[in-house]
């Protein structure tokens, strides 16, 4: 065999792996929305992060118009795993998996000066913040709002950064909590699917047409997609 056959047999070994990645990912994304596990874990590290367990707090942010503006609606199978014997499996309270930094910090200051009126001054915020009870909470916002270089603006960029800090970390965190439901899924998928390398390989050896309809079709593939570069890149 060619060196040009040898690199085709191990483009197509590869490819057929690429693709059975890419369907355990989708998997995975599809049963964490089901289930709400992202949501569940956005609004986790929202209290845990930024509210410090502050119960209260954590509410009056999640109960404000716009946080509520932004929980989607559920899929029907959402709906029917509620009512079935897995609704356990399903993160009860109807939450967000996706929250606008922007979005954020205007709630952020809604609930810290609840009675403020038209635009809240940075001496306003300040003054409200040393006025928190939860001293984790407190100290966690006034040095960004402190080192704001007297505007509000530099106030709000400030937080809106912490707050896009706190969502890599949760990110993190949503990833690890995924590690062992995503081996799970390539377990099944690959029973499923029947993926045997050494059957593929044979296949692919013994089949120079199949060899380079792959090669070719996985050339195009990666081409094209850029889900399969960054896998590709691994």
């Amino acid at each position: 065999m060619s060196g040009s056959a040898i690199l085709d047999l191990a483009v197509g070994v590869v490819f057929v792996f690429l693709l059975v990645s890419l369907i355990c990912t989708q998997v995975g994304d599809k049963v964490s929305t089901w289930l709400r596990w992202r949501s569940k874990d956005l609004e986790s590290g929202i209290r845990r992060f930024i509210m410090a367990d502050d119960k209260g707090l954590s509410k009056t942010f999640f109960d404000n118009a716009l946080i509520k503006a932004l929980v989607p609606q559920d899929t029907a199978i959402t709906g029917w795993l509620m009512n079935s014997p897995f609704k356990q499996w399903v993160y009860q309270d109807k939450s967000r998996s996706n929250l606008p930094p922007k979005t954020f910090v205007q709630v952020l200051f809604n609930v810290v000066v609840p009675a403020a009126s038209g635009v809240t001054t940075l001496d306003e915020l300040v003054k409200a913040i040393q006025g928190i009870q939860n001293q984790s909470l407190r100290e966690r916002l006034l040095p960004r709002v402190t080192k704001a270089d007297g505007t509000i603006d530099n106030a709000r960029k400030n937080l809106e950064n912490w707050y896009d800090l706190t969502m890599e970390k949760t990110t993190g965190i949503y990833k690890r909590n995924m590690w062992g439901f995503a081996l799970l899924t390539a377990a099944l998928v690959t029973l499923i699917l029947n993926v045997d390398t050494f059957s593929i390989a044979t296949r692919l050896w013994q089949d120079s047409a199949l060899r380079s309809a792959v090669a070719g079709t996985a050339q195009d593939f990666v081409k094209n997609n850029q889900d399969a570069q960054a896998l590709a890149t691994l």
